[in-house]
């Protein structure tokens, strides 16, 4: 290879470290154009282009770069950590394998290994890679906070949070890290503890909307309701809380563009459109704030389920009421403002007084027939009944690809030629529905 080749390899390694990977793209490409079937440059290639996001490319610049060194443990970690990305994870597993048979002590490939198993539901063996990982490099932050992920999986919360401050010890300057020993400390219900930990966070990162809506949980639980409703509030900021908004990524797109419903004091209101969220039973709990939005006298058309729209219709006869779907009808777009159903609960419950205003029953099945409440109570506070915010299962808990946030990769001395980028954090995602769901479950918790 000539100076000018290792020249632009070097500029391109220096750009990808500061997070530059348009530059770094631009580089490699101009190495690969002269040599390409240069193993590293492949590699690297990838990274950027994982990085931006470009998934299809960079799996396919893996393959070739593994084509080219099939020696390179290196280069079969990155694939298998694109192919993670990918969904391919059986196949991740082959990669992290082979790299780990070319290069046993590779706490690198341990730990994606471990977060594969995780994924694939194999948790025990997820909890002996990782540790495995951790007994050759202990100092490896990102496996200490992966094992802590996996072992609140396994609800073993106490081992869950120590694995979470290790990993704090060493690398206190990470936002994620913070927010998952705060959603650890949650489900303890270490309210206090688990607060000042989102706050952390979001010192570190104020636009960290998991930390946000965590928070707003823990506040909740406190009967801060003011803030705790404000926090709640980001949840479509969260990966997984939007994807369970809707069936349709199309309609949460289009919610966020129309103006909405700032509540009942929002006197510019002509009609306002209340849009299903979420799965029935969590639109049976939000409606029960229907006899509330009624009193208001505001105008509104509410979304449910197919299934319930005669029985809202027997219920509230004077109200008007249409089928969900995707994408919403028409009347649901055209009002003057809009309003997520799980959202109703910022104006009507804030304070555990108006807790009490829960109706005593709401639905029929059929005129004279069994009535339910549409909702399973609660303990919330003291003596008020409801089931805490955080139960409407929109996913989100916690961390993990911050909207989301690429992979962390960081040079490795244990590959082959000019040097390998690999992932250190193995398949690290910002948001995950089961830390949320636990969180607001424990959230949900009976205080007396």
């Amino acid at each position: 290879m000539s100076a000018t080749q290792d020249r632009k390899l070097a500029q391109a390694a220096a750009a990808l470290a500061a997070g530059e990977h348009a530059v770094a793209e631009r580089l490699l490409r101009k190495v690969l154009r002269r040599e390409p079937r240069h193993p590293g440059a492949l590699s690297w290639l990838g990274i950027a282009l994982a990085s931006s996001g470009r998934q299809a490319e960079s799996l396919e610049c893996f393959r070739r770069a593994v084509a080219v060194d099939p020696q390179a443990p290196g280069m079969h970690l990155n694939l298998g950590n694109a192919l993670i990305k990918a969904g391919a994870v059986d196949q991740a597993v082959a990669s992290f394998n082979q790299a780990l048979a070319l290069q046993p002590d590779y706490p690198e490939a341990l730990n994606s290994l471990g977060q594969a198993h995780a994924q694939l539901g194999r948790r025990e063996q997820a909890v002996e890679w990782l540790r495995q990982a951790l007994t050759l490099r202990p100092d490896y932050a990102e496996a200490h906070n992966n094992l802590g992920e996996v072992l609140l999986r396994l609800d073993r919360v106490a081992e869950a949070v120590a694995s979470f401050r290790s990993a704090i010890a060493l690398k206190p300057g990470d936002a994620d890290f913070q927010c998952d020993l705060g959603i650890a400390l949650s489900l303890q219900q270490r309210w206090e503890e688990a607060i000042l930990q989102y706050q952390r966070a979001l010192a570190l990162d104020p636009a960290f909307a998991d930390a946000h809506y965590n928070l707003g949980l823990a506040r909740l639980y406190r009967q801060e309701f003011e803030s705790g409703w404000r926090g709640y509030e980001r949840r479509l900021e969260c990966a997984e809380s939007r994807g369970s908004a809707r069936k349709d990524a199309a309609s949460v797109a289009l919610y966020e563009r129309l103006p909405r419903w700032l509540g009942p004091a929002d006197t510019a209101t002509r009609e306002v459109a209340i849009w299903a969220e979420q799965g029935i039973g969590d639109q049976l709990l939000f409606s029960t704030l229907l006899p509330e939005l009624a009193g208001t006298g505001v105008p509104f058309v509410y979304e449910v389920d197919r299934r319930l729209l005669g029985a809202y219709e027997r219920a509230f006869p004077a109200q008007r009421f249409v089928p969900q779907e995707e994408p919403p009808r028409e009347v649901l777009q055209r009002a003057s403002r809009v309003l997520l159903a799980g959202s109703l609960p910022r104006y009507f419950r804030t304070s555990v007084e108006s807790f009490g205003r829960q109706p005593a029953k709401l639905l029929s099945a059929l005129p004279g027939g069994p009535t339910t409440t549409g909702h399973s109570s609660r303990r919330w506070g003291r003596g008020s009944r409801w089931p805490c915010p955080g139960a409407v299962r929109g996913k989100c808990a916690r961390r993990r690809t911050r909207a989301p946030r690429s992979n962390n990769w960081r040079r490795c001395s244990d590959s082959r030629g000019p040097g390998s980028w690999t992932c250190s954090t193995g398949t690290r995602r910002r948001s995950a529905g089961w830390r949320k769901t636990r969180a607001a479950r424990a959230c949900c918790a009976s205080t007396t």
